[in-house]
């Protein structure tokens, strides 16, 4: 009877609260891998969006010719861009989850609009080493983001700082036109969005684990801004490895 009761006490005090942390510890994984699956395939639908209208801008001479016709088309196009991303990240919360899609799936589509220009400046070399390039830092820096166990938040303000550093200069060397300042400007784009992809990642991760949020809002937001890194991460590592058509 003693021993039963003892028996009784262990499973009730040791045994159990286990099985409890065990079972909480999978469900929160299960969580985050849902969640984050949710994220990385409507950011990849967001890429697929950009370089299928990319393809089409590049292959098109009548918009190439508009866009290039005048400067103002361009700022008009960058402008509807910038417009698309600010307001659907003012606005998400309050739009419905299809009005979301649409809206990511939108500015994907301008971006990629966008893009043909550049892709046009450089050789296919170059492209080709760029993404390559950017697939495997983005996917490492993913991997640092979700398994460090270093609270990378503490450094969030930092990467502010230098974002709004790159910002200015790059602005600053439109005017001065410098080939040494675009280099330097370049390379710490690189680094700056190379860290933000693990920042990124990281936060998402503590949304869906602090949070307990797996919605299809929140992962339309986890996938504009690790697509909005990825896409950064390649302008700048195109312009610091690739070499321009003669």
């Amino acid at each position: 009877m003693i021993l039963c009761g003892m028996n009784d006490y262990s499973q009730r005090n040791y045994v159990l609260p286990e099985q409890k942390r065990i079972t909480e510890h999978y469900q929160t994984a299960a969580l985050v891998n849902s969640f984050l699956n949710k994220v990385y395939l409507w950011m990849g639908l967001g890429l697929l969006s950009s370089a299928l209208s990319c393809y089409w801008a590049v292959d098109s001479r009548e918009f190439m010719s508009w866009l290039k016709s005048s400067s103002t088309n361009f700022l008009i196009l960058a402008g509807a861009e910038l417009l698309v991303v600010l307001g659907l990240t003012a606005l998400l919360k309050y739009l419905s989850v299809s009005m979301a899609r649409f809206g990511f799936l939108f500015y994907a589509v301008l971006s990629g609009l966008t893009l043909g220009p550049v892709v046009l400046a450089f050789t296919a070399e170059s492209l080709t080493l760029a993404f390559v390039t950017t697939a495997c830092t983005f996917g490492a820096m993913s991997i640092i983001g979700l398994t460090t166990k270093k609270d990378l938040s503490v450094g969030g303000r930092m990467l502010l700082m230098v974002l709004f550093g790159v910002i200015i200069a790059s602005v600053v060397n439109i005017l001065v036109g410098s080939s040494t300042m675009d280099l330097i400007i370049s390379g710490a784009g690189v680094l700056l969005f190379s860290a933000l992809t693990a920042y990124d990642t990281q936060k998402l991760k503590n949304i869906a684990v602090l949070e307990g949020l797996d919605t299809d809002k929140a992962a339309i937001y986890g996938a504009l801004v690790l697509y909005l890194d990825f896409i950064n991460l390649f302008l700048y590592l195109l312009r610091f490895l690739g070499k321009a058509k003669e």
